[in-house]
């Protein structure tokens, strides 16, 4: 049985007494209804109807921001997703995009609280790639072109490394391929080396 839930409310953990003794009243009916149901309409037996009911409740609490036994459930703010900005995301035509009663369906930008492209901005490769072929221009335009090549040299070719096979940390230079131990801070610390790749240890 469920003896402690905790709510965050503005961001802060309120402890509160709560007695879920409903919660195995919701197992125990639904289960002995949907069996029921099941035998007399289908006559077969539902024995996974504890579990659906079991996720049916997990995902309740999980909207609703909870904490149970001590294990910290990660709050489910509507107001932290954020779309997609793939131009034509909508146009995409996927089950997750689809929204609205069965016989009005329409597409929608895909919403989420977290994306892995476009610096965290497009839900795939596709949507970034249209954001490129839309904007692109415009952000170099924007930010400026390259007007003169850059050049690696060996005061500026510095990188950290680690060898995972004798746990040795180092700097290595890309084209003098020189190397020096380094101890493991210097190894975390960003500023070990500069944004330019010179070497500032």
């Amino acid at each position: 049985m469920l003896n402690q839930i905790r709510t965050a409310t503005n961001g802060v953990e309120q402890p509160i007494q709560l007695d879920v003794r409903w919660l195995n009243e919701i197992y125990f009916y639904s289960f002995l209804f949907c069996s029921t149901f099941c035998w007399c309409i289908f006559r077969t037996s539902h024995c996974n109807t504890f579990k659906h009911m079991a996720r049916l409740i997990n995902v309740l609490l999980l909207h609703h921001q909870v904490y149970i036994d001590g294990a910290k459930r990660e709050c489910f703010n509507m107001s932290q997703l954020k779309y997609c900005q793939g131009p034509r995301c909508h146009t995409h035509d996927t089950k997750d995009r689809k929204r609205g009663p069965k016989d009005n369906k329409r597409n929608e930008t895909r919403r989420r609280s977290q994306f892995y492209y476009l610096g965290g901005n497009a839900c795939d490769m596709r949507c970034q790639a249209e954001w490129f072929e839309v904007y692109g221009s415009r952000a170099l335009q924007h930010f400026g072109y390259i007007t003169e090549p850059k050049v690696l040299t060996k005061d500026n070719a510095w990188s950290v490394r680690r060898d995972w096979t004798n746990d040795n940390h180092y700097v290595y230079n890309y084209l003098t391929q020189e190397q020096h131990s380094i101890t493991e801070q210097q190894y975390n610390d960003e500023t070990s080396i500069t944004s330019d790749g010179r070497l500032n240890i």
